[in-house]
């Protein structure tokens, strides 16, 4: 099993430019790897995409029928109500630089599609600031080898 709380708090170096908080995280018996992908790549995204000297994060989780909402939250800039649906989509990076490709978030979706789980955008959400991704982290995922093979078979 993956301890999620554990697995938050290695995703990112220490810092004194951000600071992480965490409520209600479980033990998943799930694939360490992927989880660990999209949780990683949301904090990161956080942390980067961030505007001011300390970035405050807050990585929370709910138990739902058939598996774990989890949130990453941040105080951040936001993103644009028209550019929500954008973040997901290859080589799109609403922060264009040299380190910025646009691919974290449309991979995340993609692992989270493969497995039986979504993600969803939404900013802000609060005081004009900050954005939440919320994921659905299934109990029973899908093998990824047998997901293509179903997919294939039509």
């Amino acid at each position: 099993s993956v301890n999620v709380a554990e697995l938050v708090e290695a995703s990112v170096a220490p810092s004194d430019h951000y600071q992480i908080s965490t409520e209600n995280l479980p033990r998943l018996v799930t694939p360490r790897a992927p989880l660990e992908h999209v949780l990683g790549n949301l904090i990161r995204n956080a942390v980067q995409h961030h505007d001011q000297s300390v970035a405050h994060i807050k990585v929370t989780a709910e138990r739902r029928p058939c598996g774990w909402g989890v949130c990453v939250t941040d105080d951040g800039p936001g993103i644009p109500p028209r550019l929500q649906e954008r973040v997901f989509t290859m080589f799109l990076s609403l922060n264009p630089g040299p380190d910025r490709f646009g691919i974290g978030l449309p991979l995340v979706q993609r692992i989270l599609e493969r497995l039986g789980g979504t993600i969803t955008c939404e900013s802000p959400v609060a005081d004009e600031r900050g954005t939440r991704m919320r994921v659905f982290w299934p109990s029973k995922w899908r093998h990824p080898e047998k997901a293509s093979s179903r997919a294939a078979l039509g």
